[in-house]
């Protein structure tokens, strides 16, 4: 229960709940055009949650040296050692082959077009 607390405090899940409302916006000014299914509706919550924690941890990766420089951040999970960088670069991976799976599972356009979005959301780490 311990490592994955961490992980939840790694990628901050409760910011993933507090976004929540605007994926499903999005979702709902879409269902005015095409309407879909509750199932649907659950895929689309499952894209973003993968899509946030592959980006939160991709972030949390890319500042850990400045993070630990920084008194403010310095007790984040990879500087203050709860996670390393390899248990950190897997979660990534993984989150971000399940954002991959999840968006195939809306349809095929948007699963070919998941790596654009991963990269976008990888870019604003940058």
């Amino acid at each position: 229960m311990g490592k994955l607390t961490t992980y939840f405090s790694f990628v901050r899940f409760s910011h993933s709940v507090f976004a929540l409302p605007f994926a499903l916006t999005g979702a709902l000014l879409a269902w005015r055009e095409q309407p879909f299914s509750w199932t649907q509706v659950a895929w689309i919550v499952a894209c973003m949650v993968f899509a946030r924690s592959a980006a939160m941890g991709f972030n949390r990766l890319v500042d850990a040296r400045m993070d630990a420089l920084n008194p403010r951040t310095a007790m984040r999970e990879i500087p203050r050692g709860a996670l390393s960088r390899g248990d950190a670069t897997g979660f990534v991976v993984v989150m971000s082959a399940a954002f991959v799976a999840a968006s195939f599972q809306l349809n095929a356009t948007c699963g070919w077009l998941s790596p654009l979005a991963l990269a976008i959301v990888f870019w604003y780490s940058l």
